[in-house]
């Protein structure tokens, strides 16, 4: 029974050993390029995508909203300038297992 519970133990170790945490995109540079509001960061070791939310509310909570582009291939993104209002943008790193790493926040 002893031999049985470390087994599992050990198993459960690896398990947790294995899973990693990513780091949240760095260098999130919002400017304007022509008609658009282009936002550029550097890559997430590990990260499949980026997941990028918009809000006009400077405290919106990412975890609270669906991403205006999801699981984006790209270290960059043209977003269409409407003109009139602020946003703020959040962007997320997705990785293989689905988990989704720190969120930087910023705005235009």
């Amino acid at each position: 029974m002893m031999i049985r519970r470390i087994w599992i133990f050990l198993c459960a170790m690896a398990l947790v050993s294995t899973a990693f945490a990513v780091e949240a995109p760095d260098s999130l540079t919002i400017g304007r390029v022509g008609s658009d509001v282009v936002l550029r960061w550097t890559a997430v070791p590990g990260a499949t995508g980026y997941n990028i939310y918009k809000e006009v509310d400077p405290g919106f909570d990412p975890n609270m909203t669906f991403p205006y582009v999801n699981d984006w291939p790209s270290l960059t993104l043209s977003d269409p300038w409407t003109g009139g209002n602020q946003y703020f943008y959040a962007v997320e790193a997705v990785v293989p297992v689905g988990d989704i790493s720190g969120t930087i926040l910023d705005s235009n």
